[in-house]
């Protein structure tokens, strides 16, 4: 099975691999990134817009925002948690084909949301967490609800495909995890195989999802405010990656004065990386989004060639606006929805608005002109 990528947002003062780990035999890396050293945006001449999805929708839906996108055997899946509340599957052509579940209170529904999914490339099985019923749910490749396992062991916080059938989980407190941050667990959430051990941690932490990583058949667990990335490769852990931000990255200490005085919001103040929001990597790309002095950032390594970009919220020259990206094998996948099409053309008669639209990607201002229907997915690859 593949093994999903995941970032969860856990506030952990200290990571700990616990009684009985060895991490001698642990790989260990390291990135290091400039924050304070934006490069100029991608250029056409830079990268190669291999293709443009346009996705259609049924009657039922009226729009479609996006928290993650798979591609996979020829099939798109986007989850949407903010207006489809569902998983929409459309073919490589981006005809509609079903969506997993809805928002009801039938078995094969959501009370709320999705909250993650992973695909199995193999049979085209899909397994999707409903954190609401602490339970995931498995619909096979034609949309068709097989049943569901319900987490009576546990209350994981995110979950991942191990080998085995087994699964791979996250938790947000030492009860629901007997101690761990992870660890490889059973059908029902039984513990199997701790992987990482929490020393400390606090109550209410946030968590966040993130996108997919096929090719590297790996799981990926980044607690935030640490600078430090865990890849779980089947059911071990074999990688562990240090973001080095050349020393501007939060300290414990000024983390721990932050929360004591203003809580959450006092981190904000830190003249300097606050936290990485996402790390997610292939055999070709490296993508980093992490907030610098309360801007987001986009670090982009081309793996091929080694060449990267330090990017604020536009990664093009000229105009462009996204609802969502991921990297997916050796692309730059980014969704587009109405809203991004409407507030790219506001300003049309503004001189500097020409400007921009004559820099843009040849692509983007077919997007723009709306020569190609929204909502859509652009594959974009590195030179």
């Amino acid at each position: 099975m593949k093994n999903l990528f995941f970032t969860i947002i856990s506030v952990v003062t200290m990571i700990s691999c616990g009684d009985g780990f060895d991490l001698s035999n642990v790989e260990r890396d390291s990135i290091v990134i400039n924050p304070d050293y934006i490069t100029p945006n991608i250029t056409a001449e830079e990268c190669v817009v291999d293709k443009i999805i346009s996705l259609s929708l049924p009657s039922k839906f009226t729009t479609l925002s996006c928290d993650k996108i798979v591609y996979v055997n020829n099939r798109i899946y986007i989850l949407d948690k903010m207006h489809c509340k569902s998983i929409l599957v459309f073919d490589e052509k981006g005809n509609y084909l079903h969506h997993l579940g809805e928002r009801g209170r039938a078995k094969n529904e959501y009370i709320d949301s999705p909250c993650n999914f992973s695909v199995d490339e193999y049979n085209g099985d899909v397994y999707v967490y409903d954190m609401s019923l602490n339970r995931i749910m498995l619909f096979d490749k034609d949309g068709k609800f097989v049943g569901d396992d319900k987490m009576s062991k546990s209350f994981p916080e995110d979950f991942s495909l191990a080998k085995d059938g087994n699964y791979i989980f996250s938790y947000s407190n030492n009860e629901n995890g007997e101690g761990n941050l992870l660890s490889v667990a059973g059908l029902s959430g039984e513990i199997l195989k701790p992987l990482l051990k929490r020393k400390e941690m606090i109550d209410n932490s946030v968590m966040s999802l993130s996108g997919i990583n096929f090719a590297q058949n790996s799981s990926v667990y980044l607690p935030e405010f640490s600078d430090s990335v865990f890849v779980v490769v089947n059911d071990s852990l074999k990688r562990i990656v240090r973001l080095d931000f050349m020393g501007k990255y939060i300290s414990e200490k000024d983390l721990e004065k932050a929360k004591e005085s203003t809580g959450y919001a006092g981190i904000y103040a830190h003249d300097g990386v606050q936290f990485v929001e996402r790390y997610e990597e292939t055999n070709s790309l490296i993508n980093v989004i992490y907030c610098n002095k309360k801007y987001q950032r986009n670090y982009i390594r081309n793996k091929t060639n080694n060449k990267f970009y330090n990017l604020s919220a536009n990664p093009f020259t000229g105009m462009f606006s996204y609802n969502h990206y991921d990297i997916i094998d050796n692309h730059l996948v980014y969704f587009v929805n109405e809203e991004n099409i409407i507030l790219l053309n506001q300003g049309r008669d503004d001189p500097y608005w020409k400007g921009y639209y004559q820099n843009s990607l040849p692509e983007v201002q077919e997007i723009i002109d709306e020569k190609v229907k929204a909502p859509l997915l652009m594959f974009v690859r590195l030179k």
